[in-house]
């Protein structure tokens, strides 16, 4: 499948501030030999204190390090900066800070030395504490060394707060088959009671599992969106939905609501309440397909009044195909729609049902439309009618043209669908827009 456009992901600076470099010194002075000879490192909270003012993504590498020597409490201060800083990035943000940390170039400056002599053995000081410093080892697992990364997985899936999901999502796209797997093992160990809101939240990464290439996804993604459409899950996806922005409502909707399989009715309407259009048009094509009887058309003719004309035409494309009550008022009010893909349809029901002559009606509509509505019956006479309907239409109603909207939405787009009607367009003169 092809992966989905995404606006290119700004320029990320792992500069670290001119103010950090001294602070980072002294936190990252002789580190093997205070874990050789066991000296005891001076009290860093001060300097933490400072660090976690600047807020740069440039410092989690260092924290990271400094994190391997850290008494404990120092430890959970710096735990909590690094998940602080990889909180506030979105999805493309945190892939792109995953790629840029692991470039070799940088790796090879002078002031990433710890970073790049970072040994899978080195972590093995955070067992036992995997807790306390889940975003220090999820930062680890963005390191270039499969096996750092590696080592980082699997402390990963003995921390069971749910901060360590989205780095086991991210891992899952690694090009090492042994930290994939072990990614997709701590993944699927996360499929239970407890984890539903966390894989809600993630749903960004979730949804990538669709588009990366690495692996094949599909079981894996298919057992996620089974365990959110559950019990538990509809209850996490709620909450989330809740306070989810547009982007991850979307994709919600798009991976919960399927057209091949039975959805849940609470969902289906609350996507078409969503005050988002794309998140309306999902529920209203979803509620198309699997409701039925007078469910299915109190859905489509609140959807007829949808302000959205994507959702608009789903729900009158699906009127037409069903079989159920008098719907020929309802497409006779659709003449009059402000979508000419609508206008179109409700013409071809219509002539189904045996009407022959459009322009009568449109021309009826332009004698007592008001005045937003006159630019819709001339539109409207322009798509079905010929130059002998210009010739009957403007001569008798020429002053309803003069008061139309201004441009460019009323007047200007009314005058070029006549114009249309060549003909009897060079018996008037355009008016003056000042006029």
């Amino acid at each position: 499948m092809k992966a989905p456009f995404c606006y290119p992901v700004r320029h990320m600076d792992l500069t670290p501030p001119p103010a950090s470099v001294e602070l980072l010194d002294q936190l990252l002075q002789c580190r093997r030999g205070i874990r050789v000879f066991g000296a005891e490192m001076p009290t860093r909270t001060p300097v933490l204190n400072q660090l976690a003012t600047m807020a740069s993504p440039a410092l989690v590498p260092h924290l990271t390090i400094f994190g391997l020597v850290a008494n404990p409490e120092e430890r959970r201060q710096a735990n909590g900066i690094v998940g602080s800083i990889l909180d506030a990035l979105n999805v493309r943000d945190l892939l792109e800070f995953d790629r840029r940390v692991r470039d070799r170039v940088r790796m090879s400056a002078s002031g990433w030395t710890h970073w790049a002599t970072l040994k899978a053995g080195d972590l093995s000081v955070f067992r036992g504490a995997e807790a306390t410093a889940a975003a220090v080892i999820g930062a680890a697992s963005f390191h270039a060394s499969g096996h750092v990364r590696e080592a980082a997985v699997r402390l990963l899936d003995e921390v069971e707060t749910g901060a360590e999901l989205r780095f086991l999502l991210i891992r899952l796209n690694d090009w090492v088959p042994a930290v994939r797997s072990a990614a997709q093992r701590a993944v699927q160990r996360r499929l239970k009671s407890g984890y539903a809101g966390y894989f809600a939240r993630n749903i960004d990464l979730v949804e990538r599992l669709l588009h990366w290439e690495r692996a094949d996804h599909t079981v894996l993604l298919r057992w996620i969106v089974e365990y959110l459409r559950g019990e538990e899950g509809a209850g996490a996806v709620e909450v989330a939905l809740g306070s989810a922005g547009v982007h991850q409502r979307r994709l919600l909707y798009t991976l919960l609501l399927s057209a091949d399989r039975d959805c849940s009715d609470a969902l289906v309407q609350r996507a078409l309440a969503d005050v988002d259009p794309v998140c309306r048009l999902r529920g209203i094509r979803i509620a198309s397909r699997h409701l039925s009887g007078d469910a299915l058309y109190e859905v489509l003719h609140r959807a007829l009044h949808d302000s959205f004309a994507p959702v608009r035409l789903v729900a009158v494309r699906a009127l037409a195909a069903g079989s159920g009550g008098d719907i020929e008022p309802t497409f006779i009010a659709l003449l009059m729609d402000a979508a000419p893909s609508i206008r179109a349809v409700a013409r071809h029901y219509l002539r189904q049902a045996g009407w022959t002559d459009f322009i009568e009606h449109y021309v009826q509509q332009l004698i007592d439309a008001s005045r937003d509505r006159t630019c819709i019956a001339l539109r409207a006479i322009a798509e079905v009618g010929t130059a002998a309907s210009a010739a009957r239409v403007l001569p008798t109603y020429p002053h309803r043209i003069l008061v139309l909207p201004p441009p460019p939405y009323g007047r200007s787009r009314s005058w070029m669908a006549m114009r249309t009607l060549r003909n009897s367009w060079t018996r008037f003169e355009r008016p003056n827009r000042d006029s």
